[in-house]
């Protein structure tokens, strides 16, 4: 959704694993964080890079802060919208699944 939505014809956006992008959008909204905060807040958190799927300790930032920016203009936010539906209703799901096991 994320690389089909963007219409990517800088380069801005296409380094990035879109993992990444919409894992640290959820980050910066989830800790009501600025963008620069959410960009320290991922440099030094190594659970939050975890989250964001690296195999590696980055010391440096990924990617700036104007990415969420152009993320922002390219998407929109009705495609943001879509995308915390399907985690919510993801996070749903694996909740449910979790309370039927436990249950068990």
């Amino acid at each position: 959704m994320h690389n089909r939505h963007l219409n990517n014809t800088q380069t801005i956006a296409f380094n990035i694993n879109p993992r990444v992008v919409i894992g640290a959008l959820m980050i910066k909204y989830l800790l009501n964080r600025s963008d620069r905060d959410t960009i320290l807040a991922i440099r030094e958190n190594i659970y939050i890079q975890h989250f964001l799927g690296f195999d590696h300790i980055m010391y440096d930032a990924h990617f700036n802060p104007s990415v969420f920016v152009e993320i922002r203009k390219r998407m929109g936010m009705a495609e943001l919208e879509k995308i915390n539906d399907l985690i919510y209703k993801h996070s749903l799901a694996m909740t449910d699944q979790e309370i039927n096991t436990n249950q068990d």
